[in-house]
């Protein structure tokens, strides 16, 4: 059953989870400049058949693999699984916009964008450090939930998980601070550059608000 929220696409075409040759993808979130790589990818021969930033994000997953993550502008959780390896990929965004939750006993892997649907699977016993945290700090730190054994994938990391195996592989593809280099930038610079990244990133949001946006819950 789809439950994905349409904004850009309306048609079923957008409908996950979504195939494409060796490829199943899930995915929560929205893909900002998907136009772009969209155009990038048709130079490469790749075929469309929606106006989805799902079908965009698959095939440029097919093209490129976890590279294809360094051009992705958005918030986004996403998990892409390879039939032909039997390997799993989850993917969350820069900065965590987008839950990403994991479970893994050594038999069984579960992961879902919230953990209500992770509790289906069996009952959790309430993390007590986790909830110690959020008394204290209002948050829970790392990749800790508030139920025990539960994770939460933390934001600008993905996961492979490989089902032959059973081993998970952690990796961070992206970090701020090596982003963000301004110690040998001029102040008069810094501002005018920061105006650019505004400008753009607001007309990046306003992609799904030209004609209106238009919300569907299947």
């Amino acid at each position: 059953m789809d439950k994905r929220l349409s904004i850009l696409d309306l048609t079923t075409h957008g409908h996950q989870p979504m195939e494409f040759e060796n490829l199943v993808l899930v995915y929560n979130g929205e893909i900002y400049n998907y136009q772009e790589i969209k155009k990038e990818l048709e130079k490469e021969g790749y075929r469309f058949f929606s106006n989805s930033d799902s079908e965009v994000l698959l095939k440029a997953f097919h093209k490129w693999g976890k590279e294809s993550i360094d051009r992705f502008r958005g918030m986004f959780a996403f998990a892409v699984y390879d039939k032909l390896n039997k390997k799993l990929t989850l993917c969350r965004d820069r900065v965590g916009v987008k839950p990403l939750y994991y479970y893994f006993d050594g038999k069984n892997f579960i992961f879902a964008s919230e953990l209500k649907a992770i509790r289906k699977y069996k009952k959790f016993e309430i993390d007590k450090i986790s909830l110690a945290q959020f008394f204290e700090y209002g948050y829970i730190s790392r990749d800790r939930s508030i139920f025990e054994g539960v994770k939460k994938l933390l934001p600008a990391y993905f996961l492979e998980f490989h089902l032959e195996t059973k081993k998970i592989n952690l990796k961070q593809y992206w970090k701020f601070k090596n982003y963000f280099n301004v110690s040998a930038k001029k102040e008069e610079d810094i501002i005018d550059e920061l105006e650019e990244i505004l400008i753009e990133g607001i007309k990046y949001r306003m992609v799904s608000d030209v004609d209106g946006i238009y919300f569907r819950h299947k």
